[in-house]
């Protein structure tokens, strides 16, 4: 991801490009800006997942957090599958009211084990997340898929290939976006703007609204009420003689 995007076969960083990383942060912060009323949560993923920012829609918060993933060098080393455990999480316990989204970012891709699968896809199932994979490919990465051929078995020893295949067998619903260069990557963002416009439901609890009117007309209500009840019922006292 600290490479930039190839110019043909030119692979080497001229004065003034940018990274795939950089790229990619600055289009996750215009995707976050034009979904300002979306829950939005980050986690970064090497050897071990770091959850970075819980649900917000603090749009500061959410700039902040995505400027944070550029202040270091990409490590050698991802577990994938820790990283898609980790953001299913923030999802455990939280009432469904809307469309529920994991975007995966990467230059790569992984092996995963049986253990490893059956718990990415039990999350992934258990929460209703819908899965999209941002697949930045460089220009000597494989592809996906063997174009014009069928899948087969030898792709498992690809990681890209075999994480693709893996996803592709997930009960929830799953979306790959294969970006060669910076048009294809906006293009998978603008895609992602364009396909999840579910609605959300939103419980908003508004604070200052006075509540005393009805408790107040109630209680000089059944105070009249008393009132003419004792008018009724107490006779006046007469003298005697």
């Amino acid at each position: 991801m600290d490479q930039p995007f190839s110019r043909g076969l030119n692979v080497i960083m001229h004065p003034g490009d940018s990274s795939k990383a950089q790229v990619a942060q600055r289009l996750i912060g215009e995707f976050a800006q034009q979904r300002a009323d979306d829950l939005f949560g980050l986690v970064l993923f090497s050897t071990l997942p770091l959850p970075v920012l819980p649900f917000t829609r603090d749009q500061d918060a959410i700039r902040a957090a995505i400027g944070a993933t550029g202040t270091s060098r990409a490590l050698g080393e991802t577990d994938v599958g820790l990283g898609l455990l980790t953001a299913a999480s923030y999802f455990d316990g939280r009432p469904y009211s809307g469309s529920r989204v994991v975007v995966l970012l990467s230059d790569g891709g992984a092996q995963l084990d049986p253990v490893t699968r059956q718990q990415v896809s039990d999350a992934l199932s258990r929460n209703r997340i819908s899965l999209y994979w941002i697949y930045i490919r460089s220009r000597l990465s494989p592809r996906l898929s063997s174009m014009g051929l069928t899948d087969s078995a030898a792709d498992d020893v690809i990681p890209e290939r075999a994480l693709h295949r893996f996803f592709r067998t997930l009960k929830t619903p799953y979306r790959v976006y294969e970006a060669e260069d910076t048009q294809a990557l906006e293009q998978a963002f603008a895609d992602l703007t364009r396909v999840e416009r579910a609605p959300l439901e939103l419980r908003v609890l508004q604070a200052g609204t006075d509540l005393r009117r009805w408790p107040l007309a109630a209680a000089l209500a059944a105070t009249l009420l008393l009132g003419a009840a004792s008018l009724w019922t107490i006779r006046p006292w007469q003298s005697a003689g």
